[in-house]
């Protein structure tokens, strides 16, 4: 079994290389490079900037020099074709990526992340669709209420299930409330559902998977468990949500 690392990236056609979406992709690269753990054989970008021969080339550069694959998009695709772009390339690569660790280009992490033990709750949980990884609070009303979870509290469960060789065993937040793109690990398999059209592709996708029987899953011990990843991108330029 393998992984495979998918960044997703966007600018404004046009804008020049001081725009805050090149220093937040070199940011994540850098932080994803220091804390991912696992068997990630595939690594590359989907570059969804058409018409900024400046931005694509910078990000070729970098992506050349940390060792990903950049994926161009032919047109201005937006958040859901950027998304579609990224499962397509991996419906290309070998049998042997069962995994795909989703990946915005806006985001740093805060700790190391051990991708095997996600892998291998993914596999021992069927209906887990996918483990995502909490960030901070950002929305007003997440903010107020100290963070996502705490918004509605009661449709969150910490579940426990026993494994062999794992002394205490692995812990997850479940629930039925959103599929999430911040960074998460799911399996392959998701990957050929297609994603949705937009308006709201995220929530219809979430929706489509909780009505065949799926969940979700934060991976973490406890519902008060603090972010451990960084959500940076204080300028944002996707589109076609």
């Amino acid at each position: 079994m393998s992984i495979a690392l998918m960044v997703i990236t966007d600018a404004e056609p046009n804008v020049g290389l001081d725009t805050p979406r090149l220093d937040y992709l070199k940011r994540t690269i850098d932080s994803a490079m220091k804390h991912l753990i696992g068997n990630i054989t595939h690594q590359f970008i989907v570059v969804d900037c058409i018409g900024n021969s400046d931005y694509w080339s910078a990000v070729c550069e970098e992506a050349n020099a940390s060792g990903y694959v950049a994926r161009l998009a032919f047109k201005r695709l937006g958040f859901s074709g950027a998304i579609q772009t990224g499962w397509d390339y991996v419906a290309q690569l070998p049998a042997d990526v069962t995994h795909v660790f989703h990946l915005e280009g806006d985001f740093v992490f805060n700790q190391d992340i051990d991708l095997s033990e996600m892998e291998t709750v993914l596999d021992e949980v069927p209906d887990l669709a996918q483990l995502a990884l909490l960030r901070q609070p950002w929305s007003v009303q997440e903010v107020r209420a100290g963070g996502i979870i705490q918004v509605h509290p009661d449709d969150f469960e910490l579940v426990t299930y026993e494994y062999p060789g794992w002394a205490c065993g692995f812990s997850y937040v479940a629930h039925k409330k959103f599929f999430t793109t911040n960074p998460c690990l799911y399996r392959r398999e998701l990957t050929t559902r297609g994603w949705p059209e937009p308006p709201e592709s995220e929530g219809k996708f979430g929706i489509s998977l909780v009505q065949d029987g799926y969940h979700f899953g934060f991976w973490q011990e406890s519902l008060d468990a603090p972010p451990v990843v960084e959500h940076i991108g204080l300028v944002r330029t996707g589109k076609g949500y």
